[in-house]
């Protein structure tokens, strides 16, 4: 058996539909956004409403286009390297951010965020674990 030790613990509300955390956005020298992101163990990278990356001063249309399939449908969206911070770590990572602002979801996938940490959760006691992988 492994034996996993973890710096950080977060209780999250159990009132919210899925594990929402604070994640900090920032890009350049511009100014920072706190976000509520879910965390989704089954996507594929972070996803982001467009009005963060233009509270940031990001030209959304100018990054990296990528359709996403979701079992909900499609949108487009448009990746950026920003500067994620939480739980005390900060790491540059590519996020994307939706194209449209009717988009109403904030995630934490597997690339840009998930890669960064060692998780667990207990959920009966709504308790996120999380240390940095190299940790």
């Amino acid at each position: 058996m492994k034996d996993l030790t973890f710096v950080a613990e977060h209780h999250y509300s159990r009132s919210s539909i899925g594990i929402e955390v604070p994640v900090t956005l920032s890009w350049g020298n511009s100014r920072k956004v706190p976000v509520l992101a879910k965390v989704d163990t089954g996507a594929d990278f972070c996803y982001f409403q467009r009005e963060y990356a233009e509270h940031l001063g990001i030209d959304v249309e100018s990054g990296f286009h990528q359709v996403v399939k979701t079992a909900a449908g499609t949108f487009d969206s448009y990746g950026h390297e920003v500067t994620v911070q939480c739980f005390g770590w900060s790491f540059e990572t590519t996020v994307y951010f939706a194209a449209l602002p009717n988009f109403s979801r904030n995630v934490v996938g597997r690339e840009g965020w998930l890669q960064n940490f060692r998780l667990g959760i207990i959920h009966h006691d709504s308790t996120l674990l999380l240390s940095r992988y190299e940790d």
